[in-house]
């Protein structure tokens, strides 16, 4: 995937009327642009908008609508989380909804919504078709009804509970840190060129507490996918080598082209009252054994060790995923999100991300306007 960088130089003829700081909303209805200002500029915008609208959103933080029940597609300027700069952010805020209250960023309740380049923590998909999620970053996915269709789409995912209610989902180019509820063999999904860090999750970490979280149903190819398995009780070699076992036992009818699978290398400690986790440099250089013989719904696939796909580092992962990744999936390129088409956590449309507006105009009353702005390819 290429970016270009272009630089805008533009002479505003007058400048009545423009709001050259602050948030903006644009609205796009056929050949007519309407912009709005402000915290409240996505709502307002939402409010004119119909279907088929487009709603696009400058950088910053904005506040949301109580649902999305209109048809439209929402363009964001970049969901980047290292410092917020040039990021697109829409608000969570606690409302009720649906007879329950909920911390809520978007709520979908309408067919065919795209959703592009923005940072939202709480997205709800209910009972909707065809959503579009691209170049977001969620950090939890939920589903409170059926949904049909739902593409994710070079995206971030902290925790997807959206995949037990979901009918033909599509994963490509995304990464998923854990799916915290399953799916069966009846409503398979299909991931391609997808980090999954817990793709298998398992916590055993004493007596009384134990995680689990099986993998999901589906056809997966070109992707990298983790376990997460530990037990008290079993001694390493046990636990590292326990993958064929549980992978034959739980997961047919799944299919398996070309992936890469490691082990995920954090393990349970205690703290207080709580468990949380600490970085193991032992499970860090460990290889699962034992991979399954080759079948006709599983080919290629291969095992590896977190610190070779990782760069021993689970923070910063869209800059530490390395391209140079020693594993190719069957088109060539390299397995996990960067192979494919690629990865990119910016919105397909011309994003912003310099800007020079003079704060006077000059003799002939005209105000000079630079913008530059980065495009994907």
């Amino acid at each position: 995937m290429k970016k270009t960088i272009l630089t805008l130089v533009a002479i505003v003829a007058t400048a009545t009327g423009l709001n050259a700081q602050g948030l903006t909303a644009t609205l796009q209805q056929g050949s007519t642009m309407t912009p709005y200002y402000g915290e409240n500029a996505f709502v307002h915008a939402y409010k004119d908008a119909q279907a088929g609208a487009v709603i696009t959103l400058s950088a910053g933080e904005f506040n949301t609508v109580d649902s999305i029940t209109k048809q439209v597609t929402i363009i964001g300027n970049g969901c980047s989380n290292h410092d917020g700069t040039n990021r697109t952010y829409i608000r969570d805020r606690y409302i009720n909804h649906g007879g329950s209250s909920q911390w809520t960023s978007l709520i979908i309740n309408a067919n065919n919504v795209k959703i592009e380049g923005v940072y939202a923590p709480y997205v709800y998909l209910r009972g909707v078709s065809n959503t579009r999620l691209s170049h977001c970053y969620i950090s939890y996915l939920y589903a409170t009804n059926p949904h049909t269709g739902t593409v994710i789409d070079q995206c971030y995912v902290s925790y997807d509970y959206s995949l037990t209610k979901s009918v033909n989902s599509t994963y490509k180019n995304s990464y998923i840190f854990a799916f915290y509820n399953g799916n069966t063999s009846a409503n398979m999904a299909y991931f391609s060129n997808c980090l999954i860090i817990s793709w298998y999750y398992y916590r055993k970490c004493d007596a009384s507490t134990t995680y689990s979280y099986y993998r999901p149903y589906g056809i997966y190819k070109n992707c990298i996918l983790g376990q997460w398995y530990y037990d008290y009780s079993q001694s390493g070699t046990v636990w590292f080598n326990n993958f064929y076992t549980q992978l034959q036992s739980v997961n047919t009818p799944s299919e398996y082209y070309n992936n890469v699978f490691f082990i995920y290398p954090y393990k349970p400690v205690k703290s207080g009252s709580y468990w949380t986790t600490e970085f193991s440099d032992e499970v860090a250089s460990k290889e699962m054994t034992g991979l399954w013989s080759e079948s006709q719904t599983v080919k290629g696939n291969k095992t590896s060790t977190w610190n070779v796909l990782m760069n021993t580092s689970y923070n910063g992962w869209w800059n530490r995923q390395k391209t140079d990744i020693p594993f190719t999936g069957d088109d060539g390129t390299v397995v996990g999100l960067y192979g494919g088409l690629g990865f990119s956590i910016n919105p397909s449309i011309p994003r912003i991300i310099e800007s020079q507006i003079d704060s006077n105009t000059d003799a002939n009353g005209r105000l000079n306007v630079k913008i530059k702005v980065e495009v994907n390819q």
